[in-house]
């Protein structure tokens, strides 16, 4: 594997959310850090010289995971962690949506942060497909389109929380 693999997909993946933050008026969740610090950071357009590097991505010892490294890659996690809840939870089925960051699979990653989005992206999928089915394929009487977003006061608290944590990160980084 390259060790800069998911490097600049994750990155455009972040920016797309950032895009719909934005379009939506939720600026204040638009988390760049996320973007700039991404997985195997080596300076973004020679920009943040100063702050601490990623790491290479690999495999998981056993093989069967991907670990991705951005610098302070547990708060970097966590940051990730909050600021996806934050988008998620604007849309319809947004329970389901946020079900997939807080099952345990992924929500433990404290001792695990590499292999945190490995994780993150398989619940996605799962989540993503059960959705489908739902829609498509109805087997419980729950008609997951009825289910709206949560309330834009919260929505809009979240975000400004998460611009705080944001800056935090920054902080951090630049001290490691």
């Amino acid at each position: 594997m390259s060790k800069n693999f998911a490097k600049f997909f994750l990155t455009l993946n972040i920016f797309e959310a950032f895009l719909v933050d934005l379009c939506t008026g939720f600026w204040a969740n638009a988390t760049l850090p996320l973007m700039f610090f991404n997985p195997n950071y080596q300076g973004f357009f020679g920009l943040f010289k100063k702050y601490h590097f990623g790491a290479p991505s690999r495999f998981s010892e056993d093989g069967n995971g991907l670990l991705l490294f951005s610098p302070a890659q547990k708060e970097w996690s966590d940051l990730y962690q909050v600021w996806n809840m934050a988008l998620v939870v604007q849309f319809p089925q947004s329970v389901y949506l946020l079900t997939k960051l807080l099952i345990p699979s992924v929500s433990r990653y404290s001792d695990r942060p590499g292999n945190y989005m490995h994780q993150r992206i398989s619940a996605l999928l799962l989540a993503m497909n059960f959705i489908d089915m739902a829609h498509h394929h109805p087997r419980t009487k729950v008609d997951i389109s009825q289910i709206p977003p949560f309330p834009k006061e919260i929505i809009e608290r979240w975000g400004y929380i998460n611009e705080l944590s944001a800056r935090d990160y920054m902080r951090l980084v630049r001290r490691t």
